[in-house]
């Protein structure tokens, strides 16, 4: 009996001496379950790309997260790394996203997810971006196509998907594919409702970035005005950049309109009256091979400098004409866009003929809108006054326009290649005179060609006499 107490209490006593090391071993156990789990939702790299974003937040007060691809959330305390499939979410404040070739700044109340292709997915709230290579980003309502070098804005809420150029160009669709470009200075709304209307014209729904966004905060933060302010350089200042909030600043175009080559007929915002356009101009620099206009080659003329692309398609009102520039290695020398306004859209030709001939025909002059070529006063255009001087004032790419003829009248004080403008309207010149004034303003590069042709209308009207006041004062008494 006293036999079995004694081996009980070995036993005991053994087993008591090995619980303390197999508690360690299942503590260890269980860590090393945790981390293989845990390792499941690290960041996503597929075949040995390790693409990512680093994310820094704006300010100790922001607060942000991480969501992995297995749906567990991490939030963000320091300096990380965003990898492909996984989302970024911001509670408060904003975060800076920045890699090698792009850098974005992300407003509060929001998401995006980094994806698999390298593109961008917004699905909620506001993302400035500045890109040194195409990059592509997809809205809830659109689809963007960021090109080399452009600064812009974009908003997406529930009912809507906007975009703001500041620098550059965009390529903006809709969800069924329709597609404009956007330059400097303008902006799109593609709503909810008519997303997938395959049938948009997009083109239609551009407008000029207002006032009243460009004093929002956000506009403000991001230093947008200095964007929009900036006038392209020449080839001699190329790879220079400019510099804002952003630390790496927006790339500044290699050139500015008309130095690699310049168009014979056709300019931006001009009007075609068929469905079909023949494109010729002249090649300015020897580095040029290639001009694609509109995704086709222009036959190329080596010996007398020239090109040429024949029937190209402007049967809508509104054609976007993106041209592209390129040298003997393929490289991209310049790229830009330009609008022509087809007069005969909607009904009013019909296989190149007019549809209801005994209609009454009416003289058209288009209000022309380019980012590149503004008049900054007045602001509105027509512009309807009692004033018997009004000052017309414009800004142009620098380097680009040696004469401004207005009304076959050349402007003397006019420095050639300069960037800014200015025309006085004066009653005592006799021109401008009580109705409506029309002032077409032409411009010229160096070869005598006109490079842009635009029209500003003031509307003159007659002061009342103090002897019509006061009778109409009394009258009212």
């Amino acid at each position: 009996m006293n036999r079995r107490v004694a081996n009980n209490k070995k036993i005991l006593k053994t087993f008591k001496d090995y619980l303390v090391p197999i508690f360690f071993v299942f503590i260890i156990f269980i860590f090393i379950l945790n981390f293989i789990f845990w390792g499941d939702e690290s960041p996503v790299v597929s075949n040995g790309d390790n693409s990512s974003f680093s994310i820094a937040l704006s300010s100790s007060q922001t607060e942000a997260y991480i969501e992995y691809n297995g749906g567990k959330k991490s939030k963000i305390e320091w300096e990380v790394a965003l990898y492909k499939s996984e989302k970024l979410q911001v509670a408060s404040e904003s975060v800076k996203l920045s890699d090698d070739w792009s850098e974005f700044h992300l407003n509060k109340l929001w998401e995006l997810r980094f994806n698999e292709d390298k593109s961008l997915t917004l699905y909620s709230s506001d993302l400035w971006g500045n890109t040194k290579k195409d990059t592509h980003i997809e809205m809830r309502y659109a689809k963007i196509k960021a090109s080399n070098g452009s600064v812009f804005s974009l908003s997406q809420n529930e009912v809507a998907s906007t975009v703001y150029v500041v620098w550059g160009n965009l390529e903006v669709q809709n969800l069924s594919g329709a597609s404009t470009v956007l330059t400097k200075g303008e902006k799109i709304v593609i709503m909810r409702n008519n997303a997938n209307d395959k049938n948009s014209d997009l083109g239609l729904s551009k407008e000029s970035i207002d006032d009243y966004i460009k004093n929002e905060d956000w506009f403000l933060k991001n230093n947008g005005s200095f964007y929009l302010a900036q006038i392209e350089t020449d080839s001699s200042q190329s790879g220079a950049t400019m510099t804002g909030t952003m630390s790496t600043g927006a790339i500044v175009s290699s050139t500015a309109l008309g130095t690699y080559i310049a168009f014979d007929t056709i300019f931006d915002e001009a009007e075609v009256a068929s469905e079909k356009t023949n494109i010729t101009g002249t090649i300015i620099d020897e580095r040029v091979a290639t001009v694609n206009i509109n995704g086709k080659n222009a036959q190329i003329d080596t010996q007398n400098k020239t090109f040429s692309l024949s029937e190209l398609n402007t049967s809508a009102r509104v054609n976007d004409i993106v041209y592209k520039i390129y040298d003997s290695n393929s490289t991209l020398l310049y790229k830009w866009v330009f609008t022509l306004h087809n007069s005969k859209w909607s009904g009013n030709t019909t296989s190149g003929t007019p549809a209801q001939s005994g209609l009454a025909q009416v003289q058209n002059y288009p209000i022309a809108t380019s980012p590149l070529y503004q008049i900054i006063t007045p602001k509105e255009n027509p512009y309807t006054t009692t004033e018997n001087v009004v000052r017309i004032e414009g800004t142009i790419p620098v380097r680009t326009v040696s004469k401004i003829i207005i009304n076959g009248f050349q402007l003397q004080k006019f420095v050639p290649n300069s960037s800014y403008w200015q025309y006085f309207a004066n009653s005592e010149f006799g021109n401008l005179k009580p109705g409506v004034n029309i002032y077409k303003i032409q411009f010229y590069s160096e070869g005598e060609t006109i490079v842009y042709e635009t029209n500003f209308t003031i509307i003159k009207q007659e002061e009342k006499k103090a002897e019509e006041t006061s009778q109409t004062g009394a009258s009212i008494q």
